[in-house]
């Protein structure tokens, strides 16, 4: 993460006595001396698009230099403004400045001009200097506990309960031989040369795999044909990368393969390598390949979810062994859920869940206002033991959401900085597998989609209401300031309780359920246009009056919507809330009088307005959820290892991404999914954030424009990644190669058929369904289906139907 603010505190200062708001001055300001060097000739109003990272149509000049694309990638870093809507808002706030603090005239629709001000007159060199290099990171320090008493907060009932304080002490002969933690700086930029990966050298690696390792290397690569050149020659050739390569292989082409000889070769040639595959289970098992073979490997993994993981690893090595407990699979030291304070706290921690240690919150006294301490056996954790290796290691092997989401350990990297950047910085390739789904994937990342409420009680708003419950009703980060933290909470429990109500009213009221559910999504905006729309005199085609359009654009203005949102989320007097809905009819109907006598009094109507008004409400308080998540994030620990329902991406890719073309969209449904218990109603929220699938196909240049750093060679493998027919899976990459499996394998595809079938369950005569199931139902369904397919009389089935 980089510091978006250091630049401009000086100056901020220096402006305090003169203007109103120096930070939207000093980022207006920044943005307009964007425009005048990079496209002089055009108003204020591009910035928006320039900001987006999308190609600006019609700007003039059309073509940009090196330096001004730069100048463009350092402006979204420094400038948090993502659309026309934000732009206009900070571009009002400037124009109310007085003229004398003002260095840019923006009045009329041309370029903005520059002016003298003897206020801050060395501003516009201020403004060059931040576009011109990269903002710093923001780093990071662990200062290690020492023999003492500590303290730290816990979630007792298994993760699911209130915080409650622990303690532990520490006496100095239990930490003297400990090692120090010792963190690194990230590579500095570098330029990037052409990598030559001969394939004799691959033949002579899969030679030396096949001394530690009976799983036929040699022959498996002699078995491929590769097609480099797309000539259709499918004889053995040099793999040439520069930046991105897409090779696309066919079924049992050898993808796999020839990922892990190329790994093999890379880290004994010196080099560093991340392999990105799909699962934790894949991530683990290919690890303990590399480390069998004798070479340094490590999973990049997250601390939460542990628990999940384990039982992952369990299963697949219950299904691999004949008898042997699945507590003896090495993978498992790689998940450890071994705590070492355990030993030295009192009892009530022995149960403490994985996830929850203190290993960066150890508080002097039970004060979460107190200074926090990190664990001094850190260094010699079992939990941290990937961690701890990491930096060591020449093979990262993980999968996108960790790469993407999670942050690099504070005892490995210095920089505040997420896994994705670091293998940026530190790796010399990068090979992704199934690249197709890992593009669809990237693409779910930012657009995500998740239950805010609903009636199991585990949508996001309840999950975040739980998580953001501290001991004394304080910040887990000191760091954070108190008055951020309150407001972030605020808005996270004004978005629980509006989700809340518009749920209830939409499951007890079958008019308005039909009525929201008219379009595949709703917006404040889409419904307040539909109820104009029936409102409206057929003859006059009016637009939408201005005093509903100022409560969609700023909800929290007075008028009667504002204040039925209020009742309706205070829930405090139904007399009261009542009168308010007449109210806002009321109001409503003032403004379109033909219709006055027509739906006077109609309980729809006012079930609409509240439907309006809610959903504004809890649009607006989203959004400063959302827009705030660092704060939430880093004070009630929200990162990739919490078990949320959610992950929002992290900020700092909106400066590297293009935004979604279709504007970052923000909308909810309204959805109900049967289930054998019933049925499960939810209020499910979406929004667009970017184009997840650049970070994909821009990898090996992600960081270029912002400060000139050239990223690892990125080798795509996929069967599906060219299918110019599908908006998902096709990679707008060229291919570079194609691997082909053996002759005999083509034959044997090419002979055989493959047909659609159902499986029924033979109680309920209703389609087997495995995919989206879970635990024992998963399991039962599983069983039911192998039942199927097994030969009648087989001793296959006949042991499948004992175990049933």
């Amino acid at each position: 993460m980089r510091n978006p603010r250091s630049w401009k505190s000086d100056l901020m200062n220096r402006l305090g006595s003169h203007a109103a708001n120096p930070d939207v001055l000093c980022d207006v300001e920044l943005a307009l001396t964007l425009v005048s060097e990079v496209c002089p000739n055009e108003p204020p109003s591009v910035v928006p698009a320039l900001l987006s990272a999308n190609p600006v149509a019609g700007l003039s000049p059309p073509v940009l230099s090196e330096r001004q694309c730069g100048l463009m990638a350092r402006a979204r870093t420094l400038i948090r403004c993502r659309g026309e809507m934000r732009w206009q808002s900070m571009l009002r706030s400037y124009n109310s400045e007085s003229e004398i603090v003002r260095m840019y005239d923006t009045r009329g629709d041309g370029p903005a001009t520059r002016r003298e001000s003897s206020i801050c007159p060395d501003r516009y060199d201020i403004y060059i200097s931040a576009l011109s290099s990269p903002p710093p990171h923001s780093n990071r320090t662990l200062v290690v506990a020492e023999p003492g008493e500590y303290w730290f907060p816990v979630r007792a009932d298994d993760g699911r309960g209130p915080l409650e304080w622990r303690s532990v002490s520490f006496a100095e002969e239990d930490i003297v031989g400990v090692p120090a933690v010792e963190s690194q700086t990230l590579r500095s930029p570098r330029c990037r040369e052409p990598l030559r990966v001969p394939w004799n050298d691959l033949r002579q690696t899969a030679d030396w795999m096949d001394q530690g390792d009976d799983a036929n290397w040699r022959g498996r690569l002699d078995g491929m044909r590769v097609d480099i050149d797309l000539d259709g020659r499918v004889t053995p050739q040099d793999l040439i990368l520069d930046g991105l390569f897409h090779l696309v292989g066919m079924v049992s082409s050898g993808k796999s393969t020839l990922m892990d000889i190329v790994a093999v070769w890379a880290a004994r040639s010196g080099l560093r390598i991340m392999l990105v595959v799909g699962d934790n289970v894949d991530v683990t098992t290919r690890v303990e390949r590399f480390l069998n073979l004798g070479l340094s490997s490590v999973p990049l993994m997250g601390l939460g979810g542990r628990r999940r993981r384990m039982e992952q690893i369990e299963r697949v090595a219950m299904s691999e062994t004949n008898g042997e407990p699945a507590w003896k699979d090495p993978r498992l030291k790689w998940v450890s859920p071994i705590c070492p304070i355990i030993g030295f706290g009192t009892s009530d921690i022995a149960d403490m869940q994985p996830g929850s240690e203190p290993c960066e919150s150890l508080h002097e006294k039970a004060d979460l206002k107190a200074i926090r301490r990190s664990c001094p056996l850190m260094s010699a954790c079992p939990v941290h033991l990937a961690r701890n290796r990491m930096m060591e290691a020449s093979i990262w092997v993980g999968t996108p959401q960790s790469l993407v989401l999670t942050r690099a350990p504070m005892q490995s990297v210095e920089e505040n900085v997420r896994f994705l950047e670091t293998v940026y910085r530190e790796c010399d390739l990068v090979i992704v597998d199934e690249a197709d789904r890992v593009q669809t994937q990237l693409d779910e990342m930012f657009a995500p989609s998740v239950s805010l409420v609903n009636t199991r009680g585990n949508g996001l708003m309840e999950v975040l209401d739980r998580n953001a419950s501290a001991p004394e009703g304080g910040s887990l980060n000191k760091t954070m300031s108190s008055t951020e933290v309150l407001d972030w909470s605020t808005a996270q429990r004004m978005s629980q309780q509006a989700a809340n109500v518009l749920l209830n009213m939409c499951a007890t009221n079958p008019d308005l359920r039909r009525w929201i559910t008219l379009r595949e999504y709703f917006t404040a905006y889409g419904l307040a246009s539909m109820l104009h729309r029936e409102l409206d005199s057929e003859d006059t085609a009016r637009e939408m009056p201005k005093e509903i359009l100022n409560f969609l654009s700023q909800p929290s203005l007075d008028s009667p919507l504002q204040r039925l949102a209020v009742e309706l989320t205070g829930m405090r007097d139904p007399d009261n809330m009542a009168a308010r809905g007449r109210d806002a009819v009321e109001s409503l109907l003032e403004l379109y009088p033909a219709q006055a006598v027509n739906w006077q009094g109609t309980e729809l109507l006012q079930l609409k307005l509240s439907a309006i008004a809610l959903t504004a409400f809890l649009d607006s308080r989203l959004k400063n959820v959302f827009d705030g998540w660092d704060v939430g994030e880093g004070a009630f620990d929200l990162g990739p290892d919490a078990d949320l329902p959610f992950q929002r991406p992290p900020r700092e890719y909106e400066a590297l991404i293009p935004s979604s073309p279709m504007g970052n969209l923000f909308g909810f449904r309204y959805r109900w999914e049967y289930d054998s218990a019933g049925g499960d109603a939810q209020i499910e929220m979406f929004r667009c954030v970017g184009v997840g699938r650049w970070v994909l196909t821009n990898l090996h240049d992600l960081y270029g424009d912002l400060d000139g750093a050239a990223g690892p060679h990125v080798m795509l493998l996929s069967g599906s990644s060219w299918a110019p027919g599908s908006s998902s899976y096709h990679i707008v990459a060229p291919v570079d190669g194609v691997l082909l499996p053996p002759e005999e394998v083509v034959t044997a595809i090419s002979t055989s058929t493959a047909s659609f079938d159902y499986a029924l369950d033979p109680t309920s005569r209703v389609p087997i369904r495995v995919s989206g199931s879970n635990g024992e139902s998963r399991d039962r369904n599983l069983a039911s289906l192998l039942l199927y397919l097994a030969e009648p009389g087989s001793e296959g089935r006949s042991q499948i139907e004992r175990e049933l």
